[in-house]
This record gives C-alpha cells, sequence and structure tokens, in this order.
C-alpha cells in the first residue's frame, strides 16, 4: 500500500481545527503558532510541571509523512482537550 501524502489541505485543516478549537473553548496555557510558507504548525505548553516551564510539539509540512502529522495534531487535541502534558 503507498504511503498518503501529507499535503498542503491536510496542514491547513489542522490548523483551521486547532485555533478553532482553542478559540471555541477558551483554551489556557497553550500558544499556538505557524508559519505557512514554511509549513509548520507549532503548539507550546504551559505548565508548572515543565523543567522550563513549557514544552511545545511541531508539524512540519516538510518533514512529517501524512500518518506522523495526524498523529501530532490528535495528540495537540489532546493537550488542549485534557490538558495533557507534553
Amino acid at each position: 500500500m503507498e504511503a498518503i501524502e501529507f499535503c498542503k489541505s491536510d496542514f491547513l485543516y489542522m490548523l483551521n481545527e486547532l485555533n478553532k478549537y482553542a478559540i471555541e473553548n477558551d483554551v489556557k496555557d497553550v500558544w499556538i503558532n505557524h508559519n505557512t510558507m514554511c509549513g509548520w504548525i507549532e503548539l507550546t505548553h504551559f505548565s508548572d510541571s515543565y523543567e522550563y516551564g513549557n514544552r511545545d510539539i511541531h508539524i512540519s509540512l516538510r518533514h512529517d509523512s501524512h500518518e506522523s502529522a495526524y498523529e501530532k495534531y490528535e495528540y495537540m487535541m489532546s493537550i488542549m482537550k485534557d490538558g495533557a502534558l507534553i
């Protein structure tokens, strides 16, 4: 079976859904940053549980596969929904 390519429409869908969830649910302690020119999304989670106060996770249009990007996306959503640590 061929690997599914991670494309810009997937990337934009993820970015839209992350931002939409964060806004609609007034998510605290999370910062979502992106660069559509370079093709990356970064979610930073702030918590006293981390040694330096925050940790982040990245999705890259160039470096992630379709599968790894969606795994990271689901993980980002769980961080916002459940307050899971990175």
